[in-house]
């Protein structure tokens, strides 16, 4: 842990000081938010490590999930936006935005969202099944499995791809 002054107040604390730690105290944060009042709690713990580390990924995908446990819909999508805007290789960030998209009746937004994301990507394995899960958040299950089986056909020895698929069935 390194020792650094918090904000205006001057006081010492204790942070983390390697990404092993952070991911320690992450998941430890994660663990301890079995409510909305605890996760509010760990809300307010996690603020000066966001200050300490401001371009932390895991710190604040952190933060969103612990926002998520809350409960507080209001801003969560632009929260999530933001998010896949400022690291657009994350996979889950993808999910959230399209959940949200979902929940708030935005589903031609959603689907704007997927193909402005995946019309220029090669759509190799992984992605697809990626892919088809934003397309089951949106319950859309037809593109889904389409989309799994156009994977299949150009990779017939990729394992995951028919696991995925019979989990569909």
């Amino acid at each position: 842990m390194e020792i650094h002054e918090t904000g205006d107040t001057g006081k010492k604390a204790a942070y983390p000081a390697s990404e092993e730690e952070i991911n320690r105290k992450c998941r430890e944060l994660l663990e301890r938010a079995v409510t909305a009042e605890a996760a509010m709690a760990c809300l307010e713990e996690i603020k000066p490590l966001l200050e300490a580390y401001p371009d932390n990924y895991e710190l604040e995908l952190t933060s969103l999930l612990l926002h998520e446990k809350t409960r507080i819909k209001k801003g969560m999508l632009e929260r999530w936006l933001a998010f896949c805007e400022k690291y657009p290789f994350s996979r889950r960030g993808e999910r959230y935005c399209v959940r949200w998209m979902y929940r708030l009746h935005m589903h031609d937004e959603a689907r704007k969202f997927i193909r402005e994301r995946y019309s220029n990507r090669q759509l190799e394995s992984k992605r697809a099944i990626h892919l088809s899960q934003l397309y089951s958040e949106l319950k859309d299950y037809e593109a889904a499995e389409r989309i799994l089986q156009e994977a299949m056909e150009q990779n017939p020895d990729y394992p995951q791809l028919r696991v995925v698929l019979a989990k569909n069935h």
